[in-house]
């Protein structure tokens, strides 16, 4: 249940090229993984509450970190479990923040339900309350807090559909659960540009498990109340996110369903309430090969982690660039290689970008503008099983 992963990180700007005889070797796109979010052992107590030793604080860097998932006493509670933490943070107040994870009760059994805690403090100390509705099957938290300060908790059931919790005083306490569709690997984001938009939630999911089989976006326009009738998304994203641009367009990004690759798509008028959601613009993005999932040596019964996408509203010189991250196995296998990619309104695709022969899986990332090539760095990761 435990896996430690350790990374070497080497920056590499990948090198301008010409076009090339060389091309990429045939690779067959890996199988999707099954979806493993529902209940397969029974729920388990803890085996002894009373039982703790002193949490952990790491050390290194110029601030320690401070264990969440303690008792009240601050000690960690021994024989549990938590993973896939989500974070947020009212803007409001930031010294208010609330986290969700996947609660493991006993290590002993895989059932995991919907745990949460919440600091005052600017994140100094934790109270962690227990669980959002005790004894049923949870899992993929997300958090997020909207321009007035209301924290939203998405979670998944495992009936591959989608509850969200909404509390009103930065994470104490949530509300009921509010059906939302929703399917595995939910991802959300919430308008908060101020704009016609602000305070609009979008959400997407993978169609591999899920309510409504390719449709697999939708929004809501009143807080969460309600939701849009899914939607499919062009060219099937999956196991993607979501993020809005300073002038409230829509960024979804995912790992093509039908081809091999990434895609980014856009819409420019999701923030108006008043108009259904088109998505007019679709582009691939270059990270030298495809989103990991089945390795048998770091996570073979999953992925290893969503296409990661964000947009920059800072206001400042980067403002409207849009970064798209992920853990990719490269394109090529035992010999260079040139791919090429499209940034979103380019009259042509950019300029060939040369990929590493090694083997392996690293960490991918491109920087986009309107009418500017892609630029692209990479990592190379190793991780170790426990």
């Amino acid at each position: 249940m435990f896996i430690r992963s350790g990374f070497t990180v080497v920056g590499l700007i990948l090198p301008i090229a010409a076009a090339s005889a060389q091309t990429p070797e045939p690779i067959e796109r890996p199988i999707p993984p099954k979806a493993h979010e529902r209940a397969s052992d029974p729920y388990m107590p803890p085996v002894d509450a009373g039982v703790t030793e002193p949490a952990s604080y790491p050390r290194g860097g110029p601030t320690p970190g401070v264990q969440v998932n303690t008792n009240s006493n601050g000690n960690n509670i021994l024989g549990d479990a938590a993973n896939e933490p989500s974070i947020g943070i009212d803007p409001t107040r930031p010294w208010r923040i609330a986290v969700g994870w996947r609660q493991f009760d006993n290590v002993a059994s895989n059932f995991r339900q919907a745990g949460w805690a919440y600091s005052r403090d600017s994140g100094r100390t934790w109270t962690f309350p227990g669980r959002l509705t005790p004894g049923i099957f949870r899992s993929d938290p997300v958090l997020a807090a909207d321009t007035s300060g209301v924290f939203y908790y998405s979670s998944l059931k495992q009936t591959f559909e989608v509850d969200f919790f909404k509390s009103n005083d930065g994470g104490r306490t949530w509300g009921s659960p509010i059906p939302a569709f929703g399917g595995d690997k939910q991802w959300f984001t919430i308008d908060t540009t101020g704009g016609i938009g602000n305070g609009n939630l979008y959400m997407c999911w993978s169609q591999y498990a899920g309510c409504c089989g390719t449709n697999v976006f939708t929004r809501s326009i009143n807080a969460a109340a309600t939701w849009s009738t899914p939607q499919a998304l062009p060219r099937g994203h999956v196991f993607g996110t979501l993020d809005v641009g300073p002038n409230g367009d829509l960024f979804i990004v995912g790992s093509n369903a039908n081809a091999y690759g990434i895609i980014l798509s856009k819409s420019t008028n999701a923030d108006d309430p008043s108009q259904p959601v088109t998505i007019p613009t679709t582009t691939d993005v270059n990270l030298g090969g495809d989103l990991s999932f089945g390795d048998p040596n770091l996570n073979p019964a999953g992925l290893l982690g969503q296409v990661i996408v964000a947009a920059d509203r800072s206001g400042g010189p980067m403002n409207g660039y849009v970064y798209v991250l992920a853990s990719v196995t490269p394109a090529c296998r035992t010999r260079p290689s040139f791919i090429t990619a499209t940034p979103p309104t380019a009259a042509r695709p950019g300029a060939p970008s040369r990929c590493s022969h090694r083997r392996g899986t690293r960490i991918s990332a491109s920087r986009i503008r309107t009418r500017s090539a892609i630029t692209t760095t990479c990592a190379r990761t190793t991780s170790a099983r426990a």
